[in-house]
């Protein structure tokens, strides 16, 4: 509510009504100046139209008074109404915040990896491979007397490399993204809760969709709400989260031509150009 606007109107308002009010009271006095059957104007006659133009203005100035307030009070009331129905920001931001944990996600954990390359190497001597005596057994801890090769060394730390990847990316898809979590399907049903879907673009024409439209259409509610709606989606009581009709299908790859491309950059130039105008 701009007060100032607000201000400036109702003295534009007492002006015009006063000046109404003006000419009213010349009437008023005029008529009774005819009717009192006076020759001239007397004292009497200037009191009465100072009396009318007194209390035509102090009704003018109640009237402009209590529509002011009237107004100001309904439209506040009105926009604290649709203040409290505006969709809330913090699921976007929530959405994006995981989003943005979710890229710096690894199935491979860089420290599980380096600690069990160090313990193959130094704490169980798969090093000793790369030695050259030919006394040396694999799980022996007995020290090399002569010198590792450069090229045994690299082939050993290649193989221990990738064979504690590959363990850990399968103990990871195998069995904890089973059974513990899926932090890719957590984010899509994240979205699908929050009712917000994703558009990504990892190279000019081509990215990634997901489909986050909630079945229950609103979902800035209570968790009451929440938890009824997610009941209802269980129990088939409710649509789809896919794209079409009967089908939970909510993940795409996108390959976009030119044009939709031209229009997703014009799209965004205009945003960038009405904020930094705002």
């Amino acid at each position: 509510m701009d007060v100032e606007s607000e201000r400036r109107n109702a003295l534009i308002s007492f002006g015009a009504l006063s000046g109404a009010g003006i000419i009213l009271a010349f009437i008023r006095t005029w008529k009774w100046f005819s009717r009192s059957g006076r020759a001239i104007i007397d004292l009497p006659t200037i009191g009465k139209f100072i009396l009318h133009i007194v209390g035509i203005i102090g009704t003018v100035l109640l009237l402009v008074t209590a529509g002011a307030s009237l107004y100001s009070l309904i439209m506040f009331k009105v926009k604290l109404n649709c203040n409290a129905n505006t969709i809330s920001v913090w699921r976007t931001y929530f959405a994006a915040n995981e989003f943005n944990e979710l890229q710096t996600f690894r199935r491979i954990n860089v420290s599980f990896h380096l600690f069990f390359v160090l313990l193959f190497l130094k704490g169980i001597n798969l090093e000793n491979i790369s030695c050259a005596q030919s006394d040396i057994f694999v799980f022996s801890f007995d020290t090399c007397k002569t010198q590792y090769f450069s090229i045994f060394r690299t082939a050993v730390g290649f193989c221990i490399l990738l064979g504690t990847a590959l363990i850990q990316y399968l103990v990871y898809t195998i069995f904890y993204q089973r059974i513990v979590e899926d932090k890719i399907i957590n984010f899509i049903d994240l979205c699908a809760v929050s009712n917000i879907s994703v558009f990504i673009l990892d190279e000019n024409y081509h990215g990634y969709y997901i489909h986050g439209r909630s079945p229950h259409g609103m979902t800035d509610v209570n968790m009451k709400e929440i938890l009824i709606n997610l009941h209802r989606e269980e129990n088939r009581m409710s649509g789809t989260r896919g794209l079409q009709n009967s089908s939970d299908d909510q993940i795409f790859i996108m390959k976009i031509n030119r044009s939709f491309r031209r229009q997703y950059e014009l799209l965004f130039r205009n945003y960038y150009v009405r904020n930094i105008i705002l």
